[in-house]
């Protein structure tokens, strides 16, 4: 059996009742053990500032009830992706539950809760420095494009590899446009290079993952 700790996680769509459930579940868990609670949010949008209601972030009133990770801390032009996620949540799970609190993980993007689980790689071995170097050039020519091209292609393009974001956010869009169209774009090219760690490597976690 393993002495491993466990940590909650909590799967969802977008607006599916994710935050409502993680607060009562972590007024249960306060009640019971007499520990406080912290919540880490494995969501690829609700990190970034701007845009709460679309990525529907927890409310300011929310937020308060317990410290929340992850949410409404980056500017859209940061650099943020799966595996600086896994990397960055582990060490503070390991921080919580050193601290003698207990982490409750919500999250509503796979690639997420997967690097946080299981890790990540880059199958071309490419290094930090080279990925984001290269994530830098894409940008440029993503700038590039809507200089020369306007953004109706770019918005065409995210339509197809993103749809169902797109219909949510088309105010959005209009509002700030050239930012959020590049920022979706460059999340889909740099994600679909991703390949999962194989079994045994040294990255896993030192906790085992419930799901819900």
């Amino acid at each position: 059996m393993s002495a491993k700790p466990k940590v909650i996680t909590i799967i969802g769509p977008t607006a599916s009742g994710k935050t409502s459930f993680s607060l009562k579940l972590s007024d249960n868990l306060k009640k019971k053990f007499s520990q406080d609670i912290e919540i880490i949010s494995a969501d690829s949008r609700q990190v970034y500032k701007h845009i709460p209601i679309t990525t529907a972030q927890p409310t300011a009133e929310e937020l308060i009830q317990y410290r929340h990770h992850f949410i409404n801390e980056l500017e859209l032009e940061e650099e943020f992706n799966a595996g600086e996620f896994g990397i960055k949540a582990r060490e503070l799970i390991r921080r919580i539950f050193d601290e003698g609190k207990i982490p409750v993980i919500v999250g509503g993007s796979g690639l997420y809760i997967n690097s946080l689980i299981y890790g990540l790689f880059e199958h071309d071995g490419k290094s930090a420095a080279e990925l984001k170097k290269k994530q830098q050039k894409l940008r440029a020519e993503l700038y590039k494009r809507i200089e020369t091209e306007g953004l109706e292609p770019l918005i065409a393009e995210l339509k197809i590899v993103d749809p169902v974001t797109l219909e949510k956010m088309t105010d959005l869009i209009k509002q700030n446009s050239r930012r959020y169209a590049k920022r979706q774009l460059t999340w889909f090219r740099r994600d679909n290079k991703i390949e999962w760690l194989k079994p045994g490597a040294s990255d896993f976690p030192d906790f085992d993952d419930l799901e819900y």
